[in-house]
């Protein structure tokens, strides 16, 4: 029995040391397989933990009525965007008229900053009632207090602030009493929020600050996002979904035949989404450890030099002295068919053997060099366009030729800004772009804040049938000054005139976002991203 045992131990070794290449990508797909399947639980297993985490700030019994549905719908996007916004009258209307609310409170929000003295933090700051904490399970206030229904009614400029914003703004001190002000109106800090965490891993939930909706509506916009809470008295979810949903047909004067203008949302879509993005995570995982397990492991049959080269003069090159090696030159045996060929050439300005030599004219680097005013080190003489090197651009030429012209007429001009070209390119959807982009920007320090709109939400571009692209500019956080924009989309080439002369101004996201823009015109991105910046944007 022994020796039957060492035979069998002898040949399985002799079969994987004779067939190393095979036995060596054998174990690799098992241990491929084995941490395809770890991976893939302790990933799920940790998503299930931060949703459930996550469900606590929605709350399973708890509606939230909006203008738009979280996941989808069977609505273009113009029938969305031109619904009726959420009215703050409906909150007690839902309230008299559904036997099934325990608590409802409206919500509006927004983005901004709130300052301290020299600190400064991005947040998001929402209005709603003292309600608001009974549909949230999450939210608790952990120092100081909430506001009461008299601060709301008489809109006391009173403000509880999230985690985030007390470490950011008051990092060694308690806030509670202490003044902070959004925009010009300086609000007191009553409260201090429990911290919660992010919300799905995405973004933080302590990096907000509520305040009485009575202050917020009336100091900042009535336009714009509002949605209204509800707490069920229930655990039959549905019914009451049901009664709500003919409530708000009823509030919006629905006609039977007539589409909603409206969106009912709960952790149940959110829960559905979630199973099927879990579903789509483990089948991955499945489909990798099977691959990894039944694939074809036998190493293919590698080709020789003569399979690759159809034929070859091997021998040294005027350079092969150097390593000694020699280098085969490769005939070449077949030919690619296509519709069109891109050729990308370089540009130079031609400044040789045109007598620069002869003048005197200073040459370095294959470019001419002049002063601001475009004037070479020969006094008399000028040079404008791409003989005095980047950027190689016909404007750029122009505007240089009109700065030498008149400082040869003895004026004096303004030099060319060279960190205000615009750049372009005709190609379909066009391309533009001025100033610096947004990796740029932080790389000289600028605490960079990016507002972007897509022409997809654009009433314009919608109607003409180019819908691609956006707008996207980049601001400095600190004093709101545009830094550079780029655009991609029908007629980009035209729409970055304006933000060169907004950038040659140095132009806040205020004045951008509050110049009037016609209707419709593909303009009105312009100013749809720069109110984005500012956490304002309307029609994103």
């Amino acid at each position: 029995m022994l020796g039957l045992f060492w035979e069998n131990l002898r040949i399985s070794l002799g079969s994987i040391f004779g067939n190393k290449s095979r036995s060596i990508l054998t174990a690799l797909g098992i241990v491929i397989g084995v941490l395809s399947v770890t991976l893939m639980g302790t990933l799920i297993s940790g998503l299930d933990r931060t949703f459930e985490k996550s469900m606590s700030f929605l709350g399973r019994d708890v509606l939230i009525i909006s203008r738009m549905d979280w996941f989808g719908g069977d609505m273009d996007w113009w029938e969305l965007r031109n619904r009726p916004r959420i009215k703050e009258d409906y909150v007690e209307q839902l309230r008299e008229k559904s036997q099934f609310v325990d608590a409802v409170a409206p919500m509006s929000e927004r983005g901004g900053s709130i300052i301290r003295d020299d600190k400064r933090i991005d947040t998001r700051f929402f209005g709603t009632t003292p309600e608001y904490m009974a549909t949230n399970e999450s939210a608790d206030v952990v120092n100081g207090r909430y506001f009461t229904d008299g601060e709301n009614r008489s809109g006391s400029r009173v403000l509880v602030i999230g985690g985030d914003v007390s470490e950011g703004l008051f990092p060694e001190e308690d806030p509670i009493d202490k003044y902070v002000k959004i925009g010009s109106h300086k609000f007191k800090v009553i409260g201090v929020l429990k911290k919660q965490g992010k919300f799905m891993g995405l973004f933080s939930l302590d990096n907000q600050a509520v305040m009485p909706f009575g202050t917020y509506q009336r100091l900042f916009s009535r336009r714009g996002w509002m949605n209204v809470r509800i707490k069920l008295n229930t655990e039959n979810y549905d019914e009451a979904k049901e009664e709500i949903y003919g409530v708000m047909r009823q509030l919006r004067g629905l006609k039977p035949m007539e589409k909603d203008d409206f969106a009912i949302n709960q952790s149940a879509t959110m829960e559905a989404q979630y199973k099927a993005i879990k579903l789509a995570i483990g089948g991955t995982g499945l489909f990798i450890t099977a691959l990894s397990l039944i694939v074809d492991v036998s190493p293919p049959d590698v080709p020789s030099a003569a399979d690759l080269v159809v034929s070859s003069d091997v021998g040294q090159s005027s350079t092969d002295n150097l390593t000694n090696v020699a280098t085969p030159e490769f005939t070449v045996t077949g030919i690619l068919e296509g519709d069109l060929a891109l050729v990308a050439v370089g540009v130079t300005g031609n400044v040789e053997n045109i007598g620069l030599d002869d003048l005197g004219v200073k040459v370095k680097k294959g470019s001419i060099v002049i002063n601001k005013f475009n004037q070479t080190n020969v006094e008399n003489i000028y040079a404008i366009g791409d003989v005095t090197g980047p950027p190689w651009l016909a404007h750029v030429a122009s505007a240089q030729g009109h700065v030498a012209a008149e400082h040869a007429a003895g004026r004096k001009p303004v030099p060319v800004d060279y960190t205000n070209i615009p750049g372009c390119t005709y190609c379909q959807p066009q391309v533009a772009s001025i100033g610096l982009t947004e990796v740029e920007a932080k790389e000289k320090n600028y605490d960079v804040k990016v507002g972007k709109f897509d022409f997809k939400a654009s009433g314009k571009a919608l109607a003409s049938g180019h819908t691609d692209g956006f707008v996207k500019l980049i601001f400095d956080a600190k004093y709101g000054e545009l830094l550079g924009a780029h655009i991609i989309g029908s007629e980009a080439t035209e729409l970055i005139a304006e933000l060169g002369m907004a950038k040659a101004l140095e132009s806040t996201w205020d004045e951008l976002a509050t110049t009037t823009h016609a209707h419709p015109t593909l303009s009105e991105a312009v100013m749809e991203a720069a109110l984005d910046a500012m956490g304002q944007g309307v029609h994103q």
